[in-house]
C-alpha cells in the first residue's frame, strides 16, 4: 500500500503541482524518470531481477494516468505479495501459484488493452460527432444550385 501511495501517487501529484502553470511536452518523460529512480533503488537487492522494474514502472505510470486511481495498483501489488508469500509458505503449491499469477497478469493486461481500445473508440466517435456538428450550419439553409 505504501509503495503505490508514496512512490506513484504522491510523486506524480508533486510533479503535477510543480508543472501546474505550464506543462512542458517532456514532463511525462521526466515523471517516468523520477518514478524509475524512486522504484528501482529500493528494489536493487533483487540484483538482476530489479531490471524488471525498469520496464514495469512506465506501465504503472500510464495505468495510473489512465485509471486516475492508485487502488488498482494497490490491489495488484497486494495480490502479487499474497501469492508470493503463499508460494514460500507452501512450496508444493509453487507451480500452481505461478500459473495463477501469470493468468492474473494476462487478465490484467487484456483488461487494460480492451479499456484502451474502448476509450480510443469513444474518443473517435466523439471527435466525429463534433466535426459533423461543426460542418453543419445548425439551421435551415437553401440549397445552392
Amino acid at each position: 500500500l505504501t509503495e503505490e501511495l508514496v512512490l506513484v501517487a504522491l510523486a506524480v501529484a508533486v510533479l503535477d503541482q510543480h508543472w501546474a502553470a505550464r506543462r512542458p511536452r517532456w514532463a511525462g518523460a521526466v515523471t517516468i524518470a523520477v518514478l524509475l529512480a524512486l522504484r528501482w533503488l529500493p528494489h536493487l537487492y533483487y540484483a538482476w531481477g530489479s531490471l524488471f522494474v525498469l520496464f514495469w514502472v512506465p506501465g504503472v505510470y500510464l495505468l495510473y494516468r489512465w485509471v486516475g486511481s492508485v487502488w488498482p495498483l494497490v490491489l495488484g501489488h497486494a495480490t502479487y505479495d499474497l501469492l508470493l508469500a503463499a508460494g514460500h509458505a507452501y512450496p508444493a503449491l509453487g507451480p500452481a501459484l505461478d500459473r495463477l499469477l501469470w493468468a492474473i497478469a494476462a487478465f490484467g493486461v487484456a483488461a487494460v488493452a480492451v479499456g484502451v481500445v474502448r476509450r480510443r473508440d469513444q474518443a473517435d466517435s466523439v471527435q466525429a460527432c463534433h466535426s459533423a456538428s461543426a460542418n453543419t450550419s445548425g439551421g435551415w439553409a437553401p440549397e445552392m444550385p
